[in-house]
């Protein structure tokens, strides 16, 4: 606290600031007038218990008092938060009285014209739209940005079917809504995720629930659009193949968060696998004509898929170094595009009515002496390819045994 003289004229400053005499400033304070002429002339102090009191009836901050200054600094602040709530307040009260006006305005001028109340429907629910990103903000501070999406997504999502019953179909709302719901959940989504206090579990994998999110959606909006369309036909063909394009991308994402038990945590890359194949088998199933086409093509699609299993056991399952597993995919890559050709003339040839005349011979038969013909250039092109893998495995190979070398040359010997 400042020396008693510099406490004593402050408190004389605010007394007469505020218009008070020492007789009014002491039965405020239930004390004497000598009490308080004493303080002021610096000859004592207020005693610490009447610290608040005084600071109530001088409108100063126990800081102020102590300081025997003033705080012009947490007064402005003060100042400028009493002028903010004013300014909210108003603009609040403002967007009431306009949104009010228009709607009744608008619900005034509906009826008048033909006796009716349709279009006003219209307006509001495109008010509640404005209302969503410009006054619920304010009125709800604490998760302003989420609410606000909501509540204008709610309200995009009745506007569509108002506007369907004002112009008299409401077939194609649906596929609307959920267009309309996909593609913002799109841009949008990640936004609720971060901010709301979501339980634990979600929070750890929102990346997954986003993807699932979308996925759905997707799904729904084919769904929909073939119940608009009046043609199911194409359905189990659309599910089944956006169903794997999107798993090709996504299914890491989810298999990596996901909780799943010890020994298929240990084994993603296998659970991946499997799905894929079964995605597959399904996409065949639901697009090919009958079930004998769907048989023949068993065997192509098996030997279409030797190639990403092979790939799994090499890369996950060997029991060797880095280097060696990467060395043996490329050796299998290499080695699989010398017989693929081979291997599907004849595994299409299972599939009824298709092709069957001149299956490819054993292996690749490469000419780089005639680069004119598209075929031959295809074959030269593929037994570069098989080649420089092949050649690519050896080297890593190479690598992974030199390492290995290296690492037992250099470990210590043991007594």
């Amino acid at each position: 606290m400042e020396n008693k003289k510099n406490l004593g004229a402050y408190i004389l400053r605010r007394r007469k600031e505020l218009g008070l005499t020492q007789r009014e400033f002491a039965a405020r304070l239930f004390v004497t007038e000598s009490a308080v002429s004493k303080w002021e002339r610096g000859i004592s102090y207020p005693d610490i218990s009447m610290v608040r009191d005084i600071c109530a009836v001088l409108e100063i901050t126990e800081h102020e008092l102590l300081t025997a200054s003033d705080d012009t600094q947490a007064r402005n602040a003060e100042r400028l938060a009493a002028r903010y709530l004013r300014l909210m307040r108003n603009i609040r009260w403002s967007q009431y009285i306009l949104y009010g006006a228009a709607a009744l305005g608008c619900l005034l001028g509906d009826w008048l014209s033909d006796g009716r109340v349709d279009w006003f429907w219209i307006v509001v629910c495109a008010e509640g739209m404005a209302a969503s990103l410009t006054l619920l903000p304010a009125l709800l501070p604490r998760y302003r940005a989420s609410a606000a999406l909501g509540s204008f997504t709610a309200w995009l999502m009745l506007l569509l079917p108002v506007c369907g019953a004002f112009a008299g179909t409401l077939r194609w709302v649906p596929v609307a809504q959920l267009g309309t719901l996909l593609g913002m959940g799109a841009v949008l989504l990640p936004l609720p995720l971060g901010q709301l206090p979501l339980p634990a579990w979600i929070r750890e994998r929102k990346l997954t629930v986003y993807l699932a999110v979308e996925t759905a959606l997707l799904m729904l909006l084919l769904a929909v659009c073939a119940w608009y369309q009046g043609d199911g036909s194409w359905l189990p063909s659309a599910l089944t193949g956006t169903l794997l394009g999107l798993s090709l991308v996504f299914a890491p994402v989810a298999l990596r968060q996901l909780p799943l038990p010890g020994t298929a945590a240990r084994h993603k890359a296998l659970l991946y696998c499997v799905l894929e194949t079964a995605l597959v088998l399904a996409v065949l199933a639901v697009s090919l004509p009958n079930w004998s086409v769907f048989l023949g093509a068993l065997p192509l699609t098996g030997y279409l898929l030797l190639w990403p299993w092979g790939l799994l056991a090499a890369l996950r399952y060997l029991p060797v170094t880095r280097w060696i597993r990467a060395g043996a995919a490329l050796v299998w890559s290499g080695v699989y595009a010398v017989f693929l050709p081979w291997g599907v003339d004849r595994c299409a040839g299972f599939i009824p009515g298709a092709w069957t005349d001149q299956p490819h011979p054993l292996g690749l038969r490469p000419d780089f002496s005639c680069w004119a013909q598209p075929n031959a250039v295809a074959e030269n092109v593929m037994a570069l390819i098989a080649a420089g893998l092949v050649l690519s495995g050896l080297v890593c190979c190479g690598l992974g045994l030199a390492a290995r070398r290296r690492g037992k040359e250099n470990a210590p010997e043991r007594d």
